[in-house]
Formats: C-alpha cells, structure tokens, sequence
C-alpha cells in the first residue's frame, strides 16, 4: 500500500499545488479541534426553476427512489428533489469522515506504530491502526527493542513483548453483516493491523497473525521472549519510555485512499481518531454531535459507521452537498478537494461517465450498496462551482441519467 500512497500523492499534487505551514501534530497527543466549519451557512431558497424542472423530467419515471440536491457558489439552492429524505449513503459517508478528520486532527497527521520500554523491563507494542504496517515495520521496531534490551540486560536474558490493542467488541460495527466482516473490504478494524487486516480475504485472527510474526522475528534475531496481549485502554505512558516509531502515509495519502480509492479500513481507523475513541459506537455518536455544530441539517441524519458499509447510515443529499460548500470555503478546501476521484482521470470516477463533456470537471465520492448508488462532489460548471449531492435507490445503474443530471447544469446559468 506505500506505493498506492505515494503515486496517490504525487497525483495531487500535479492537480494542485498545496502550499502547507502547519505543525505536524504528536499522533499521541490530544486531538485539537480547528473549528473551520462553524461560520458557514448555506442558504436555502431555490433559485434556478429552469434547471428544477429539466431533472424532474429526467428522473419522472422513478422520482421517489431519487435524491437531489444542487447549490451554487453562494450555497443557494438551484434544484432539489427529496433533498430532506433521510437515505443510505453508501461510501459518501466517508465525506464526512474526510471532512471531521481534516478539522479534528489537521492536514499533516500520521499514524504511528511504537515500541516503549517499560519500568517492569518488558517492550509494549502499541498503534494507531496504520494501514501499512507489514513486515519490515514490525521488523524495524523489534530490531530497535531488542538493541535496548541487551543494552540493559545483557544478551541471554529473555526479553518480554507485550502487545496492547483493542478488545475484539470494537472490532467491527454492530451494523456490519457478517457476510461482510468475512471480505477484505469488512476486514476488523484494529490498533495493529498488518496491511490492513485483508488478504484478498478478511483476516479475522490478526492478534495471532501478529504474534506469529513476532515470534518468527525475534527467532531470527536470536532471542528467547514471551509474548502476551494487554488491553490498549490501560497503557500507561508515565512508565515508558519511547523506543522507536514507525509512521504511516502522510494524512493527504490516507484521505485520498479513503475518498478516491474509497478504502473501508482507513475510512474507519480516521473516524475513531478525529472521534477521540476506538470504541465505534461512541465514535458515530461524536460524529453526530461534530455534524451538530457544523450548521448542517443533521435532523432524521443516523450515524453507524465511519466508511458507509453499514445500512444504517441515514443522511440526506441536503446535508452532503452543504458539507461539501462548506468545505470549500474552510482552510483546507484544497486538501480535501485533492482526496477526492477525479471523473475520467482517477479513483473510482475514471470510468464513471466515460463523457469526455464531464471528464476533468467533476471532483467526488462515489457509493455503492446493493439497491443503492450515490455521488456527491463538486461540479465545475461552465456557469461556476457547483455542489452536487446523487442518492438513487434500485437495482438499475444509474451512472448515465446521473451525467445527464450534470451535463443539465451546464445548460443553466442560474440566477447568481
């Protein structure tokens, strides 16, 4: 997955140029809210009658199943249609995941992956949910514990591995269907997870996936060790002392792995960081209440997860596309812009509409569950930005009544 981040980024920043001054933040400290999003307010009358009725008539068939929402550059409403009902979003939820992380937790976050000594003289392994940690990281940081270990107590004494992570309860939402936790994109969502916990397949045994590595590892290296598992919650760092650290992908990486690639397991590991929990219950309950101080119509919005795999998602079109002006006009309007697919240029909008009318000039998310497709971004339109919200419900694609949709907008100049 480091290659996938790297030529992800140098992507970006070909589509843009981002010029950043900010501290990188101490994955272990607390998380710092910026609050960039709480001035902004969309307007809601309608402004555009001519473009309302062109999709009513594009979607008359099925209207009911569709929902709609558009705003101009001003967060004025130029077209809706069911734009209050409460639907699944597929994987746009995680444009609210992307959009609370940049706030909570800032641009230039990484994970980390660290090894500590202990006043005890035992070595505790403790992460973030790095979805790149492999093997040479393990091999890194028990290479760095062992160097410590027969510095201190010589070459034949025995050194003691302890691996703090989350309980298994926190593994996978409630929500999640079982038949889902067995693929890779349903892998558990763990503080150590070696390449993300999948393997073409879920890999539902990570502790002892890992605990086989370690101990292949420390073989190699010629020391005898115990190894043992500890809840993650009951680390205490006033007793350690900081070893090594492995880092992840830079956070421009990880959101655009999230939005553009749309990976489950980062989706989920940056909901319970910019949530301050890895429980995911509390973590869907802090993202409602972050939604909550944003101005956003969070009313009959239900929250269950972080990447939108769970069918208990409820959110409206009305709040996406007012997420999405909202961002636009924060400080890190450019960032989150980058993390998205590009329509015919990258991620999962390459071959979306495969329009060259639209290639270039559509920056979103894609989603799709069974009997759901949705799409929300930002449509650079001959008569300025727009911010577009799709849900569709049944079982045809609609991806060409969508482009036709986008391509309506560019008939309309609208009033403002």
């Amino acid at each position: 997955m480091k290659n996938i981040c790297k030529g992800l980024l140098s992507s970006l920043f070909v589509l843009y140029t981002i010029q950043l001054s900010f501290k990188i933040e101490n994955p272990l400290n607390k998380h710092n809210s910026y609050f960039f999003i709480s001035n902004a307010k969309a307007k809601s009358r309608f402004e555009c009658p001519g473009l309302q009725n062109s999709i009513d008539l594009l979607i008359s068939q099925d209207k009911k199943d569709w929902s709609i929402s558009i705003l101009n550059q001003y967060g004025d409403i130029l077209a809706d249609i069911n734009g209050n009902q409460p639907r699944i979003p597929a994987s746009n939820q995680k444009l609210i995941t992307t959009a609370m992380a940049l706030d909570k937790l800032g641009p230039r976050y990484e994970l980390s992956t660290t090894i500590y000594r202990m006043k005890d003289g035992s070595y505790e392994l403790i992460g973030q949910g790095d979805p790149d940690l492999g093997y040479l990281q393990i091999q890194s940081l028990l290479v760095a514990a062992v160097v410590n270990h027969k510095s201190n107590l010589g070459i034949h004494k025995p050194i003691n591995i302890v691996i703090r992570d989350i309980p298994e309860e926190f593994w996978w939402p409630d929500s999640w269907p079982a038949s889902d936790r067995l693929q890779e994109y349903g892998s558990p969502i763990t503080s150590i997870a070696l390449s993300s916990n999948g393997n073409e397949v879920s890999i539902n045994r990570p502790k002892t996936n890992l605990i086989k590595l370690i101990k292949q590892e420390l073989i190699r290296l010629g020391v005898e060790a115990t190894i043992s598992t500890k809840p993650r919650s009951e680390f205490n760092f006033k007793e350690s002392q900081l070893i090594h650290s492995e880092y992840s992908a830079s956070m421009m990486s990880l959101l655009s792995l999230t939005n553009a690639v749309s990976h489950n397991f980062i989706a989920e590991v940056l909901h319970r960081h910019s949530s301050g929990t890895w429980n995911p219950t509390v973590a869907n309950i802090n993202t409602y209440l972050w939604l909550s101080t944003q101005n956003l119509p969070t009313k009959n919005v239900i929250v269950a997860d972080g990447s939108g795999l769970s069918r208990k998602n409820k959110v409206t079109t009305r709040l996406l596309s007012k997420l999405l002006y909202t961002m636009e006009n924060s400080p890190y309007s450019t960032v989150y812009k980058s993390s998205m697919a590009v329509s015919g240029l990258r991620g999962t909008l390459r071959y979306y509409f495969n329009d060259k009318e639209i290639d270039g000039r559509f920056f979103g998310k894609t989603g799709t569950l069974s009997g759901v497709r949705s799409v929300s971004g930002i449509y650079y339109s001959r008569n300025g930005n727009r911010f577009v919200s799709i849900i569709k419900y049944g079982s045809y694609n609609p991806n060409q009544k969508i482009g036709n949709i986008l391509r309506s907008i560019d008939k309309y100049k609208c009033k403002g």
